[in-house]
């Protein structure tokens, strides 16, 4: 059976908050921010393939959806979604990575840690809510997989989308017991082209990779250096600016963005622990020095101002 929500079944200045809640329900406790309210229209077809939930999602403008820390306190989900982005473009960010898609492309991340699903453009895409248990119990480094952009124009990224596309069919089958065996089969193809995936990130790093690989320790080493810049960094390897900038876009990020998430993180993590009484103390370890600034990104990021963290 599959279920429909759409927003043309409210009001138009009800419609935000409207889909706020739809989002929630349907995948996991979300921020939703719409970039703009033209004509905007969205909806999500949800169908119950044995254990997995399939969505088919469309939206008319632009949108981002959040996940921070205070989603953590309002539901314990950890389940893993996979999207296939059938039409428009998107960013997925999760544990430092950031993967880029445009249409045909996938990507995985999971509700147990933050996440930003930033669609740039209006959008189509096809959605499996995957319990956590069965994805690792098939793939247990499923969490390596989140942010990382599974391209649909290789063989088994063709294979994996098109089974996507079809596979609301599957509840066409007579008895639950075969949309259960039917779903279990089509989770497993998606696995070993996630396996796939994976084991081509882990082959052996060409230069370029161990270059990037060897600024990314660099910056997280000296991130309580505030006058760090690309300059100093392209010195200190002996490569230059552009090449850094190459290196980085590569990874569909930049130096700078890059490095700054890295700073937010180590300083979430510090407050969390407690290894700091003033959160100026843990800017300046971090290699802020801007105060104000940083107290803003930082609840942008993780949703809770830094001084609440001191205080629990």
């Amino acid at each position: 059976m599959t279920v429909t929500q759409s927003t043309t079944q409210v009001k138009a200045k009800e419609r935000a908050a409207f889909w706020q809640d739809v989002a929630c329900q349907t995948y996991v406790r979300v921020q939703c921010e719409l970039i703009n309210n033209h004509n905007f229209s969205a909806q999500v077809a949800q169908t119950d393939i044995g254990s997995l939930k399939f969505t088919d999602h469309r939206c008319s403008i632009p949108m981002q959806y959040k996940r921070l820390a205070q989603g953590f306190r309002e539901d314990s989900c950890s389940d893993f979604q996979l999207m296939l982005l059938e039409s428009g473009t998107a960013h997925v960010t999760q544990q430092g990575r950031q993967a880029v898609l445009s249409s045909g492309d996938m990507v995985l991340y999971e509700a147990a840690h933050p996440f930003a699903l930033d669609f740039t453009t209006p959008h189509k895409s096809l959605n499996f809510k995957i319990p956590h248990h069965l994805l690792s119990s098939r793939l247990s480094q499923a969490s390596d997989l989140t942010a990382i952009t599974l391209k649909g124009n290789t063989a088994i990224g063709q294979i994996a989308a098109a089974a996507i596309r079809h596979s609301h069919r599957l509840q066409e089958l007579p008895t639950s017991a075969a949309q259960n065996r039917a779903g279990s089969a089509l989770l497993d193809m998606l696995t070993t082209a996630m396996d796939m995936e994976l084991s081509r990130q882990q082959e052996v790093p060409t230069r370029h990779q161990h270059i990037l690989a060897t600024i990314k320790h660099y910056m997280v080493a000296n991130l309580d250096d505030a006058e760090m810049n690309i300059e100093r960094i392209a010195r200190t390897h002996n490569v230059t600016s552009r090449t850094i900038n190459r290196l980085f876009a590569l990874d569909g990020t930049t130096a700078i963005r890059w490095l700054w998430q890295q700073r937010l993180n180590a300083s979430h993590k510090a407050l969390c622990e407690g290894r700091f009484k003033q959160v100026t103390d843990a800017a300046l370890n971090c290699g802020f020095s801007d105060f104000s600034h940083f107290s803003r990104s930082f609840k942008k990021a993780f949703g809770v101002c830094p001084h609440t963290l001191i205080q629990r």
